[in-house]
């Protein structure tokens, strides 16, 4: 359940986005709750956060702000001795910016660039087609959407999606969910479906 304090600012259609990509997660990581509000709530607690950043990020001004956990894709990597989990990873970074792997290096107050690593992948290709998405909320504003993450920087590995938003000032709650594609070295593209995956973002 929300803090009573954020609870009264959710619309009622953003809790419902957000309990639609919320799904169990217990098959996957016993120790994640298994709903996306459930996880909300942690913004509140000390929570450790991964502090990971693909090479693929050339940032020289601002910091790059962790999401609450990482995720999770059960076993699609293909490798000789048997399919492999592929970790998520995603971070935001609030402008005032500059990130010159960016096709827009600068990024102004206002906006964020969320950006979701899958650990284990090749590289990003913008012909992919990934399934992946950030679903927002600014808790200040109470302005909200829903955007897909694609490949903005270079392709490196490994994979890493992205997607500059105007969030406008305040607290921004945000939630990556759905499935990025891997193109190993041989064989056919495996899609890598993760755990929905929350941050809080001071923007």
């Amino acid at each position: 359940m929300l803090p009573p304090e954020v609870q009264s600012t959710v619309p009622a259609d953003v809790v419902s986005l957000l309990q639609a990509v919320a799904y169990p997660t217990t098959g996957a990581r016993p120790d994640l709750p298994g709903s996306v509000l459930e996880i909300i709530a942690r913004a509140w607690d000390d929570v450790p956060r991964s502090t990971y950043l693909p090479r693929s990020v050339h940032l020289t001004e601002g910091l790059a702000q962790s999401f609450l956990y990482e995720t999770i894709a059960k076993g699609c990597i293909p490798f000789t001795a048997g399919p492999a989990d592929s970790v998520g990873v995603a971070s935001a970074i609030a402008g005032p910016a500059v990130d010159t792997s960016l096709p827009e290096s600068n990024l102004p107050a206002g906006t964020v660039n969320f950006l979701f690593s899958a650990i284990n992948t090749g590289k990003s290709l913008p012909t992919h087609g990934d399934r992946l998405k950030v679903a927002w909320f600014n808790t200040s504003t109470l302005e909200s959407g829903v955007v897909p993450l694609v490949q903005e920087r270079p392709a490196d590995w490994v994979t890493t999606l992205s997607a500059t938003v105007r969030t406008g000032r305040g607290t921004v709650v945000a939630a990556v969910f759905g499935s990025v594609l891997n193109q190993p070295s041989s064989g056919p593209v495996h899609e890598c479906g993760f755990a929905p995956v929350v941050g809080v973002v001071q923007a």
